[in-house]
């Protein structure tokens, strides 16, 4: 393992203030992050329904957590992506178990799920509404929030550097040192959602524009079509376990058919990658990747 790997693994603040510091540009950290090692994978598959598949990214197809995923979605065929380590990386992981999932049947429909999930309404609800769209002409299924007839959804934002330089002056400790990289790899573009209320309203402040996209951060049902039009490539394996919903969701929001449907479910939020500031951190290299790729496609 690297010295810059072993920096950016680490549980501790100042590592990976350290990592940041050895790179100079945004094309290094994303070199760096094209030429990770892949890690282990392997498939463990319960045939069930020739019409619906679930692809479960999971360390342990035998945890908790994947056993009660298994218990919930009973009746389609799921396929678990068992993969851990430090090279784990959940976009290779939901591709090639849709690789492996598509060699067996031709699904109606993909479901990409988080193993970290729990029950409110049956499946039998999903049944119905997949039977529903299976009569639209739809590439992407998103869950209906609240009765609002509109999903989850996030900002993708420009900001304002003036405002943003004035931020970091004001603020002191991580907030400073995080928009030091802010400003060092010369990042444009924020995701931020109203989770956050205070980091709602400063981003509000410092974006010059924004555009609202709908998304699943942890459920997200494609059309065989869908699939078929990506070549079976559903998210970009240069992220590290962040931001490839982000990126699928401008992707869908932008070129595709969408729709919505009425179906709950729960999620324990961060318990496989955690939160905070060093969840924050290591975030970090995602945001990167993402103004770089999209820093001369996305319009606003």
């Amino acid at each position: 393992m690297t010295k810059r790997e072993i920096l950016y693994k680490s549980s501790n603040i100042e590592d990976l203030f350290r990592f940041y510091d050895s790179f100079n540009v945004s094309k290094e950290v994303v070199l760096w992050m094209k030429n990770r090692p892949e890690a282990r994978i392997r498939f463990y598959i319960f045939n069930g329904s020739e019409k619906v598949c679930v692809i479960i990214p999971t360390a342990n197809h035998n945890s908790i957590y994947a056993k009660a995923a298994k218990k919930i979605y009973k009746g389609f065929t799921i396929v678990f992506v068992e993969s851990n380590g430090p090279y784990f990386n959940f976009a290779r992981s939901v591709n090639r178990g849709v690789e492996y999932a598509l060699k067996k049947y031709k699904f109606n429909w993909i479901i990409i799920s988080n193993d970290d999930i729990y029950k409110i309404d049956d499946i039998s609800v999903l049944e119905k509404e997949l039977d529903i769209a299976n009569k639209r002409s739809t590439d992407v299924l998103f869950r209906e929030k609240d009765q609002t007839k509109e999903g989850n959804y996030v900002y993708v934002a420009k900001i304002n550097r003036i405002l943003l330089l004035i931020v970091r002056l004001i603020t002191k400790g991580f907030s400073s040192e995080y928009y030091r990289y802010v400003e060092k790899f010369n990042l444009k573009f924020f995701v931020y959602d109203k989770s956050n209320k205070f980091k709602f309203y400063i981003f509000n402040i410092i974006s010059k524009k924004k555009i609202k996209l709908y998304e699943e951060g942890a459920f997200w049902v494609l059309s065989y079509n869908f699939i078929k039009k990506n070549k079976g490539i559903i998210f970009d394996e240069t992220y590290i376990n962040g931001f490839e919903d982000h990126d699928l969701s401008y992707r869908v929001n932008t070129k595709y058919e969408y729709n919505f449907i009425k179906f709950n479910l729960g999620f324990y939020s961060g318990k496989s990658l955690g939160t905070g500031k060093i969840r924050i951190l290591k975030d970090l290299v995602n945001l990167i990747y993402f103004n770089y790729k999209f820093s001369t496609k996305v319009k606003l």
